[in-house]
């Protein structure tokens, strides 16, 4: 399943104008979608989800001998008006990749057929809330620099610049909602997509 482009959520098939004539409409996933809180909370648990999978394989590699690979990880990446990209990589030691591919697979198996638990969800939940707490801590030092990149990113990105306090509040008021079933649904979601 490595190398499956993530499932488009806001396209629609045959939609008068754009598709038209009940064709797909081949722009939808060109469009970005917009900032809304709706869209955030969706992002939040598929970040989760991916998060978990990630922490996952992080411990395979830092528990058996020997190891399968050095590292590996699952990014979700949304570029906008051209792709919505969804991969697994590995750093393997010269040779192995096949056993490394396999030990990934079954990893990305298992979160999608059997799911995540509740302390995994946890442990992820409160890592981002220390995360949100430290830097509405710190929101007077940051430097003017990273300010000034975040502000031209959330331009680009068409999204809407929040200060550590509103992203703060946001995700205390989606955490009610980020049960183990969500995150599955974000894990089945995500790994859906069909071959390139």
């Amino acid at each position: 399943r490595c190398g499956r482009p993530a499932p488009d959520r806001g396209a629609s098939a045959g939609r008068a104008g754009r598709g038209g004539g009940g064709f797909p409409d081949l722009d939808a996933a060109a469009r970005p979608r917009p900032d809304t809180v709706a869209h955030r909370a969706e992002k939040l648990a598929d970040a989760l989800a991916l998060q978990i999978l990630n922490r996952r394989l992080e411990r395979i590699a830092s528990t058996q001998t020997p190891a399968p690979y050095v590292s590996a990880t699952a990014a979700h990446t949304e570029l906008a008006h051209s792709a919505n990209i969804l991969q697994l990589g590995a750093v393997v030691q010269p040779g192995q990749w096949q056993p490394a591919l396999g030990v990934i697979e079954i990893e990305q198996r298992r979160l999608v057929e059997q799911g995540i638990t509740a302390a995994e969800l946890n442990r992820e939940i409160t890592a981002i809330r220390t995360g949100l707490q430290n830097a509405v801590a710190g929101a007077g030092t940051r430097q003017s620099i990273s300010l000034s990149d975040q502000l031209v990113a959330t331009v680009d990105q068409d999204d809407v610049f929040n200060t550590p306090a509103e992203t703060q509040r946001m995700f205390e008021a989606m955490v009610p909602g980020l049960t183990v079933a969500r995150i599955n649904q974000s894990a089945r979601t995500l790994f859906a997509g069909e071959p390139i």
